[in-house]
């Protein structure tokens, strides 16, 4: 079953995305920030660097590709007599080198502001310090989660100063990195790389979300370099508000609720760095979460009411060749292992920390469907994998009366992978077994999956 089939009824109490108009008609990036950072040297391309924090920076970041070439040759980000520029040294002033961003205030690529330049008289407008006397530009944007489109016209640089470029002038042709057969969506030094320009395409102007500037024609003259103060993107700016943790919650982690990049401020998750949403591995549609060793993601609705709650999630995590000691972790409930050895097991808790390992019979596969019922009236829980009930009527490790928050925690074996996170009253659909409507009240859960391969929900 599909991932909308499967719980839509929780689908229609999701919150609709929460974006506004900003109230500006331009987006405006000068390069404020704190020392010489390098985003190429030498052809070998480094990590994208961040500028300042907003107000006094956009706080996006920066990646650059240049062609590889002899000498201290590099495009950075740096300070030249009291101003911030955008610094191609002579070398790296050649056909075929960018620089590009994502409009993401956060410094990731989750996209804070989009950008409507889909007008007649939308413009981007780049402010050149030095003084060139010949060569041209083209244009990058992002666009319709994650897709890049390249200008087929050229902007001449003859000159200091500003120098616009009419959007509705151009048509624009796709574009990919010959290192990844496709993204530059990952902001990653790694994936910066020549540009595969393909055909003909149509980007959607209304909702740009990043941009970037592409040497089209050799820039000659002047002082050996190309220097721009800034680079403005002239049309109605949105800016993507806050959010916060509804419950119940489906998260299918899909485009267009979710974007690839880091999971944190997405549909309000706080997640630590290295706590992504990608494509590599899912279990279902084209997205899911990966949580890098140690990396950690928690949601936290506010003010649930119910007593008696339902939890769903599709697992892949790397098994743990070690038994928890207890007692478990203060206001920990359910306590669940998967184990190099004896599979996925449980923990029948006492309330006080403690209690008696069980073992389900279950060898967790590549990717395993958890489903538990928690009931905070009587302390106690149900286990269902894959939608087979397994165990029930399991005492809590620790007693528990109130609802904080779902909370992933990758260990020291590996990466945690998840996709299709449930919490509801209602039971998930495809249960075999006793799958009892929940009562009325209110619950805590906290997932962990730990150094020792454990899940756990408080």
């Amino acid at each position: 079953m599909s991932k909308l089939n499967r719980h839509w009824t929780v689908l229609l109490l999701l919150a609709a995305l929460c974006w506004s108009i900003n109230g500006t008609a331009q987006l405006t990036e000068s390069f404020t920030a704190t020392g010489e950072l390098f985003l190429d040297l030498q052809g070998a391309p480094e990590t994208p660097q961040r500028t300042d924090n907003p107000p006094s920076g956009t706080g996006f970041r920066w990646g650059a590709y240049a062609t590889p070439s002899s000498g201290s040759q590099k495009i950075k980000l740096f300070d030249v007599s009291g101003t911030r520029v955008l610094h191609f040294a002579s070398q790296q002033r050649a056909p075929a080198n960018y620089a590009y961003t994502i409009f993401d205030e956060a410094g990731g690529n989750a996209p804070t502001h989009t950008v409507d330049l889909s007008s007649a008289n939308a413009e981007v407008v780049i402010d050149v310090y030095n003084v060139p006397t010949a060569g041209s530009v083209k244009f990058m944007v992002r666009s319709g989660f994650g897709s890049w489109f390249l200008s087929d016209t050229s902007l001449p640089i003859t000159g200091t100063g500003t120098a616009s470029f009419k959007v509705a002038d151009t048509t624009w042709a796709s574009i990919t990195a010959k290192s990844n057969g496709g993204s530059l969506d990952a902001l990653a030094g790694a994936d910066e790389a020549p540009l595969d320009i393909g055909t003909a395409a149509i980007p959607d102007l209304k909702k740009v979300d990043g941009g970037g500037i592409y040497i089209s024609e050799q820039i000659s003259g002047g002082t050996t370099r190309f220097q721009l103060k800034g680079i403005t993107w002239n049309g109605p700016v949105t800016v993507k508000q806050a959010e916060t943790a509804v419950w119940p919650v489906f998260a299918d982690f899909e485009e267009p609720d979710y974007s690839v990049g880091p999971l944190s401020k997405q549909k309000g998750w706080n997640a630590s760095n290295n706590a992504d949403v990608q494509k590599n591995f899912v279990a279902s549609g084209v997205q899911a979460v990966k949580l890098a060793i140690d990396a950690s993601a928690e949601y936290a609705p506010q003010n649930v009411p119910e007593k008696v709650v339902w939890f769903d999630v599709t697992l892949k995590p790397q098994p743990s060749a070690d038994y928890m000691t207890l007692p478990a972790p203060e206001g920990a409930t359910c306590v669940l292992l998967f184990h190099q050895t004896d599979g996925i097991v449980c923990l029948d808790g006492d309330g006080q920390g403690y209690g008696q390992w069980v073992e389900t019979g279950i060898t967790p596969q590549a990717w395993t469907r958890v489903s538990i019922r928690q009931d905070y009236n009587n302390h106690v829980w149900d286990l269902y994998i894959d939608g087979v009930e397994k165990v029930i009527g399991l005492g809590n490790a620790h007693n528990s009366t109130g609802f904080t928050r779902i909370d992933f925690q990758a260990g020291r074996y590996g990466a945690l992978y998840f996709d299709d996170l449930y919490s509801g009253t209602t039971p998930p659909s495809e249960l075999e077994g006793d799958a009892r409507m929940p009562l009325a009240g209110g619950i805590s859960i906290f997932i962990l999956i730990a150094a020792c391969g454990l899940a756990l929900i408080r």
